[in-house]
């Protein structure tokens, strides 16, 4: 374009800007004279946006098998944008091949891509299934329409469940390498109670639920869900440990008869799927595959008394061997005889010494019997 100013004239220019994308412009006119030139500079910019989204978005632990769906709030405080997730390497993009949502080793987000306006929010939902044991991160890059770009990391750790043994009545053991089948109890009183003490600890890093089965015959092939008498009990018999703790678990003895008692009792935990279990028998394996249904929207139980998809899996398994003592006690005099002129409405005493000739607490009852019993009354002075 070219053209005169005569003196003491000026020049007004209209300057039309159409942009072909949301970036930043950066531009200039030249002006050439006869003497100089010289440039008026032009600058196209919009409002950036701003967005606050956690980094790294962390799904904390999830066990193998399972899954976790987390939620990550990002919110726009800047100018409108539109923005899309891309992976870091070009091979995992090349995967891809759902429109909304990126499946990058064991994460899935969604969605991928969306528009946030100056002052709206949306929700980043990452669903973490870990394929294996450990610390799993994935690299991705979220790219803006105004050409800039950010590295975001997606983080979760696969949990095994890891239940261990650390102490039985107060001192420390490694079960692991010593492990033992069998608690034995001391010898005990009929209807009174001997205890041990086992310290449990929860490696995992997420919580375990629990609780105990008290039976008196192994292998059996009848399932009963009723309350069976048994003499041994479990306190406490149900809940949850938590990742990183332990719980101390009282086991109780309370023979009823001077007889050996052999019965079982078993830790079972609930809600964790067997692929999280190191070296689960074969035949739980094999149970727990017979009983799933694939391709089923809702998941259906796989054990009697589950209420989810999970296996119930006995995780520590005992054998409780323990011996009623035979209470030696002695009586004297053996029988009380009032001998003598009795009288009406007077009363008469005669002191009979029960002793105990065996060790530990021995409980007792007095009764009563006889036709003329209601003229009798015992007094207990020690």
């Amino acid at each position: 374009m070219t053209g005169d100013i005569a003196p003491g004239m000026s020049l007004n220019m209209n300057i039309a800007f159409s942009a072909p994308s949301f970036a930043d412009f950066d531009d200039a006119i030249t002006f050439v004279t006869e003497e100089s030139s010289f440039k008026i500079p032009m600058k196209a910019r919009r409002d950036p946006p701003a967005i606050t989204l956690t980094n790294p978005m962390d799904c904390l632990n999830s066990w193998l098998g399972d899954k976790v769906d987390m939620a990550f709030r990002c919110v726009n405080t800047g100018g409108d944008g539109g923005f899309k997730f891309f992976c870091e390497k070009d091979e995992d993009d090349s995967r891809q091949t759902d429109a909304d949502t990126i499946r990058i080793g064991s994460f899935s987000l969604n969605p991928s891509e969306f528009y946030l306006y100056s002052g709206s929010a949306i929700d980043i939902y990452v669903s973490f299934n870990p394929e294996k044991e450990g610390k799993l991160e994935e690299n991705l890059i979220l790219a803006c329409d105004n050409q800039t770009s950010e590295f975001y990391k997606l983080l979760g750790y696969g949990a095994m469940m890891d239940l261990d043994i650390v102490a039985v009545d107060g001192k420390e053991v490694n079960f692991k390498e010593n492990p033992f089948e069998t608690v034995y109890f001391d010898n005990t009183n009929p209807t009174s109670e001997s205890k041990r003490v086992i310290r449990v600890k929860n490696n995992s890093p997420i919580l375990v639920p629990f609780h105990w089965s008290v039976y008196k015959l192994k292998n059996s092939q009848k399932i009963s869900l009723e309350n069976e008498e048994t003499h041994y009990r479990v306190e406490p018999a149900h809940g949850k440990i938590p990742g990183g703790q332990y719980v101390d678990f009282e086991l109780f003895f309370c023979p009823q008869h001077a007889e050996p008692y052999y019965e079982f009792a078993d830790l079972i935990i609930e809600d964790i799927p067997i692929s999280s279990v190191r070296d689960p028998p074969e035949g739980l394996k094999s149970f727990a595959q017979a009983n799933t249904v694939k391709n089923a929207k809702v998941p259906m139980p796989t054990y009697v008394g589950s209420n989810t998809q999970f296996l119930s899996i006995p995780m520590i398994q005992f054998n409780l061997r323990g011996q009623g003592n035979s209470c030696k006690v002695e009586v004297a005099p053996s029988y009380c005889m009032f001998e003598g002129d009795t009288y009406i409405n007077h009363e008469y005493t005669q002191s009979v010494t029960l002793k105990k000739r065996s060790e530990g607490q021995v409980k007792y009852q007095l009764r009563l019997e006889g036709k003329s019993k209601e003229s009798f009354d015992i007094d207990i002075l020690t």
